[in-house]
């Protein structure tokens, strides 16, 4: 999270260290989430018609059992964490805030 160097000529919009640090966690934390599901889904899809591998049930269960959360976890863990972020934490409307300021002011 180092931001660049400020261009001459160029008003730069301004947002809270904290917000943006926040968001920037927010995003991290969803790619990994986003990560995890397409590992899950291309274990299922590279074993699916496999006919060479005796026992795939049991392959892709050891494997897809190597990745913290399943599909369906994913989606409600990332679920919360928006909610958190957009409703309890209002970190959006905070960011708009900080635009509104650093364009108006």
């Amino acid at each position: 999270n180092v931001m660049p160097a400020l261009k001459k000529g160029v008003d730069p919009i301004e947002i809270e260290a904290p917000n943006f640090y926040a968001l920037s966690w927010l995003i991290q934390e969803l790619g990994e989430l986003k990560d995890q599901g397409l590992a899950y889904h291309a274990i299922d899809s590279a074993l699916k018609d496999n006919k060479k591998i005796k026992d795939v049930s049991k392959l892709k269960t050891a494997l897809q059992s190597s990745i913290p959360h399943k599909p369906e976890e994913i989606i409600a863990i990332a679920q919360n964490m928006t909610d958190d972020f957009l409703f309890r934490n209002g970190v959006l409307s905070r960011i708009k805030r900080d635009i509104y300021r650093s364009i108006i002011e």
